[in-house]
């Protein structure tokens, strides 16, 4: 979220843009990942030598996600702690490193949960796992809540 500036009738100006074409890339990105997805669980499911440990050792990749959203988390905290201090240029930066994190953690959370499908293991023997989603999530969640609640119709 960019800082913007109030308008004398009472709408908001915002230097943000949401085009066309860009939105239309991430939808085709987003197809590809599906398409990628399908064909891994595909390779997966063929019948061959395992090559990973059993469904009793824990995910490597689960620590990535928890790592990346401990990131977040310190990241949101320090933008909003030199938000307070009047360093508003801060608003500017995070969100690209903010955005970097969140896309980093979302990879390593589709990691986890095809490896935890091609290896038979229940995802609730994950607990960081789903702490690290949890931290990664919180940022964009209360930032987007904040928003919507500060909102003038």
């Amino acid at each position: 979220m960019s800082v913007g500036e109030p308008l004398p009738d009472g709408r908001f100006w915002s230097p943000a843009r949401f085009e066309t074409w860009p939105v239309l890339g991430v939808l085709l990105a987003a197809a590809a990942a599906l398409l990628a997805q399908g064909a891994l669980r595909r390779h997966w499911g063929a019948p061959g030598p395992p090559v990973a440990p059993g469904p009793d050792a824990p995910l490597r990749s689960a620590r990535w996600v928890l790592c990346l959203g401990m990131a977040a988390i310190t990241l949101y905290g320090l933008r909003k702690g030199l938000e307070r201090l009047g360093q508003e240029w801060v608003s500017f930066y995070t969100p690209f490193a903010g955005g970097v994190i969140e896309v980093a953690a979302l990879f390593f959370f589709w990691v986890s949960l095809l490896e935890a499908w091609r290896r038979g293991r229940s995802l609730r023997r994950e607990p960081l796992l789903w702490l690290g989603c949890a931290l990664a999530l919180f940022p964009p969640v209360v930032e987007f809540a904040t928003y919507v609640l500060r909102a003038k119709p």
